[in-house]
């Protein structure tokens, strides 16, 4: 009977081990949520403002053995802008915005907690332009094309902190860089 407790016992513990093993190989391999902030930079029809960036992130992602990551990812948020738009009769009001963005990365380190990746995606920017003399409001947006990359560090088994870039030029009046920093939960 002692044997049989002994054997049972290493058994459990080179399962837990491999489990645990596996369950850092996959590091980056779920569905994940997120908020973000940081720094935006929008030029619009020639002038430029610099304002700051708050918004979520909703995504998922799969880890192959090789480490490579693939995965898709939605954000939403708002940059802020309301200023200048290089008109002299109107000026634009920046509304929020949204993408979706393939994600391509690699997972790296003792245990794959590290995840460096690059995106692209579709984005859309709601907008508005006030006349300056009638107070008349035109809406629209903008869409385009969005790239991105950063680097991501997993801390524990759900929280992971990462630090981004996006840039998108849609429109030859319109171009816009976000430099953020954000927190994830993994599930």
């Amino acid at each position: 009977m002692k044997r049989f407790t002994e054997t049972t016992a290493v058994i459990a513990a080179a399962l837990m081990a491999s489990s645990a093993t596996v369950a850092a190989d996959d590091s980056f391999s779920g569905l994940y949520i997120g908020a973000e902030g940081g720094f935006d930079s929008t030029t619009f029809g020639g002038a430029k403002d610099n304002t700051r960036y708050l918004g979520g992130l909703l995504g998922f992602r799969y880890q192959m053995d090789s480490n490579m990551v693939l995965g898709i990812e939605g954000t939403y948020g708002n940059s802020g802008y309301s200023g200048s738009g290089g008109f002299d009769f109107s000026t634009p009001d920046f509304g929020n915005e949204w993408t979706a963005s393939g994600l391509l990365g690699f997972a790296f380190g003792d245990d794959n907690d590290n995840l460096v990746f690059a995106k692209v995606g579709y984005t859309q920017t709601k907008f508005d332009i006030i006349d300056n003399d009638t107070d008349a409001v035109t809406s629209g947006d903008v869409t385009g094309l969005r790239f991105g990359g950063g680097y991501e560090r997993k801390f524990g088994d759900i929280l992971s902190v990462r630090l981004s870039v996006d840039y998108s030029k849609p429109e030859s009046f319109f171009k816009q860089l976000q430099a953020k920093a954000g927190l994830l939960v993994s599930f």
